[in-house]
């Protein structure tokens, strides 16, 4: 997967946990032992905190959406193939089972369907808010999430008064 491929598959990644107010610790497209790249939510809460489930789900758009991200960008065909894509699915796969329950694959499709259409939505309407990002992860490799959030910042329109 090229350098560029990985960087907007982090930033889409990014985008969506800032816009959906997970928070964001850090992302990188410095490749490790694990990983082409990474983000990383600002704080994990506790599965018995009472906005647990609405932080989950809104991490499953976030996954979904770096994903998409890089469907966007790559040839008809291509996406699928890396295991980071693979792996984001199959985080969003074990996710759904646990809000669906054992018996609920029905309502495990449904979950992942609407998670995929929910990041599809964030990214056509935050789509330069993407390709600004992984331009910085292009030049500069990892971005801190106030970093991330400054340059989304800059291209926000004012909310009106």
């Amino acid at each position: 997967m090229t350098t560029s491929r990985v960087a907007v598959h982090e930033a889409g990644h990014a985008v969506a946990m800032v816009l959906l107010g997970i928070g964001l610790r850090s992302v990188t497209i410095i490749p490790d032992d694990e990983a082409l790249g990474r983000t990383v939510p600002a704080e994990v809460p506790d599965e018995y905190d009472d906005g647990f489930e609405k932080w989950l789900q809104a991490k499953c758009v976030s996954l979904l959406a770096g994903h998409e991200a890089e469907r966007r960008v790559a040839d008809a065909g291509e996406v699928g193939i890396e295991s980071v894509v693979d792996d984001d699915w199959y985080e969003v796969g074990g996710f759904a089972l646990s809000l669906a329950g054992q018996s609920g694959g029905e309502r495990m499709v449904v979950l992942q369907n609407r998670w995929l259409a929910e990041a599809r939505v964030l990214l056509a309407r935050n789509w330069s808010m993407v390709e600004r990002v992984a331009g910085e992860l292009q030049r500069r490799g990892t971005l801190s999430g106030s970093e991330v959030s400054e340059i989304l910042d800059g291209g926000r329109e004012p909310t009106p008064d």
